[in-house]
């Protein structure tokens, strides 16, 4: 997610997207709300989702480097860190956490919680299509489809273990093979 918050501008440096102050912010209300800490447990049973995601990637990215479709990573400062190590985490309290025990708690089933909180993040994804420009149509098509699909991995995994762990694990794992392929 990029919004039209110039990070650099608000805090002299470009490290991390604009959107991690809304994600951040987001992520913290949401906590206090639930008043309940997220849990980390891990089921090596769910190594399943995380190849799942590895798989997507390898699909997508290959795809996106074979068709040689412009993407907007190279903008990014430090892209091994954002993408692989803080989107994950913030992505994943926002989406599957806050969103999807939200969703729970509003009397949801668990597989509407998983597409709810799917759509939510690829829609999230999105709104830097407004000022990229027409180079980066194709990409956000395909960033919409692939984020939905990792959306779906990593709300199956939460829902199935009531842990933040796996979710977070094959969202890493999705976005380092992602960045190994195309950087």
């Amino acid at each position: 997610m990029i919004w039209k918050v110039s990070w650099p501008n608000l805090f002299g440096s470009d490290f991390f997207s604009s959107s991690y102050l809304f994600e951040i912010t987001l992520g913290l209300v949401l906590i206090f709300f639930h008043r309940r800490s997220p849990k980390f447990n891990f089921k090596t049973s769910h190594l399943q989702f995380i190849v799942s995601s590895i798989l997507v990637a390898l699909f997508f990215s290959w795809f996106i480097e074979r068709l040689n479709i412009k993407h907007p990573f190279i903008y990014l400062t430090s892209p091994f860190i954002q993408l692989v190590f803080v989107a994950p985490l913030l992505e994943e309290l926002i989406y599957r956490y806050s969103w999807g025990s939200l969703s729970i708690k509003s009397g949801a089933s668990k597989d509407k919680t998983v597409y709810i909180t799917g759509i939510i993040f690829a829609l999230s994804h999105l709104p830097a299509i407004f000022y990229l420009g027409r180079d980066y149509y194709l990409f956000f098509a395909l960033q919409f489809v692939y984020t939905f699909i990792l959306g779906i991995i990593c709300g199956r995994a939460f829902v199935d273990e009531d842990s933040l762990l796996t979710p977070v694990l094959s969202h890493m794992a999705f976005n380092f093979t992602f960045y190994f392929i195309l950087f």
